[in-house]
């Protein structure tokens, strides 16, 4: 790839940046975030002949913001600039612990939040299932306008999605529960995990678990929700030994993708024993209310 192979924009709004999306041609225009993802396209064989759009002097892309209904956070905050400005809330503990140990301290500090999610090709991001386990939303703008979706809807569509369409922010609920975040890193090396597992849990006062959202990542080839393992710890106490015997027991309801990473059965192996760590990261909840 020579200089003249790439055309790169910088647009200083949200209006300009979709004007130039949905007017490339003859090449596809893409997006460009933080670029970690982008930047190893010609390792994985991918064509880097295109037009890219840089957020990155977009300013409202870059902001924080704690309202009553929440937290909005824009697609360009990244890994390390969330995870000092999230508070203490024990439901936002897993969030902050998938941004502050995500990839490496250089990588944590360019990576942003929206190229986490749009990078479909990425299969084991740690920020996603943090976000899933917190019920989070996404706000998508495009020329015809705007709309909201969660970020499961967000996550089954994002490969077929119009070119000409930006994520522009994420939406947190207001916090409620307790939450935990763990990954396993293979042992030789590696700074992106073969499995993660994320958990907000919500108890009653006897201790019972009253909601619960566990999600997955790097497992199979997209982060998801394990509701056979949610729906068989409701009602119970948050136990770390029973929560990772009901997983070892529902290792069958998951596709377990083989990689040049690790192979699927190696990341089956690994679940229980994450959900258990997971498990035993909760402390006891004293929030109410149901976080599903």
């Amino acid at each position: 790839m020579t200089q003249t192979d790439v055309v790169f924009h910088r647009p200083d709004t949200i209006a300009a940046a979709l004007s130039i999306l949905s007017s490339a041609a003859p090449r596809p225009a893409i997006p460009l975030a933080g670029g970690t993802w982008i930047m190893r396209a010609a390792l994985r064989g991918e064509d880097t002949d295109k037009t890219f759009v840089s957020l990155a002097n977009i300013a409202s892309l870059h902001s924080i913001e704690n309202t009553g209904a929440g937290l909005t956070i824009g697609a360009m905050v990244s890994h390390a600039a969330l995870a000092q400005a999230l508070g203490a809330d024990p439901a936002h503990a897993g969030l902050r612990m998938a941004c502050a140990a995500s990839a490496n301290p250089a990588i944590r500090h360019r990576a942003t939040i929206g190229g986490n999610l749009c990078s479909d090709g990425f299969m084991a991001p740690d920020l996603v299932p943090a976000l899933m386990a917190l019920g989070a939303m996404v706000t998508l703008q495009a020329p015809s306008g705007e709309r909201r979706l969660p970020i499961a809807d967000f996550l089954r569509g994002r490969g077929a999605r119009s070119a000409a369409e930006i994520l522009t922010h994420v939406h947190l609920p207001p916090p409620r529960g307790t939450a935990a975040h763990a990954r396993a890193l293979l042992r030789q090396a590696g700074e992106y995990p073969v499995a993660v597992v994320s958990v907000l849990a919500g108890c009653r006062d006897d201790g019972t678990c009253q909601s619960l959202r566990i999600a997955l990542s790097a497992v199979e080839p997209a982060p998801r929700r394990w509701e056979t393992l949610e729906n068989a710890l409701l009602d119970r106490p948050l136990d770390p030994k029973a929560a990772r015997d009901a997983a070892q027991a529902r290792i069958h309801d998951l596709h377990p993708r083989d990689g040049v990473d690790a192979s699927g059965w190696y990341r089956a192996r690994l679940l229980p024993q994450l959900v258990q760590r997971a498990f035993a990261d909760l402390t006891r909840p004293t929030a109410k209310g149901d976080p599903q």
